[in-house]
């Protein structure tokens, strides 16, 4: 998740990504996110396909598929 954060232009921060989410009615707070980009949490399958859509990337981006 942060490789695609980090490949936005401009970079999607964390709090970018969390406003981004209650938009679309998923609400996960900075902390949580940075703990599943840390690994220290799992993401349940569809806060992962409502990351992949704030992201504007394919689901398996954020498993490292290209």
């Amino acid at each position: 998740m942060r490789k695609a954060r980090y490949a936005q232009k401009p970079v999607v921060t964390l709090d970018d990504l969390t406003a981004r989410l209650e938009v679309k009615g998923l609400f996960l707070s900075k902390s949580t996110l940075s703990k599943i980009e840390n690994g220290q949490r799992i993401a349940l399958d569809f806060e992962v396909l409502e990351i992949a859509k704030a992201l504007r990337v394919p689901v398996g981006e954020l498993y490292g598929n290209k």
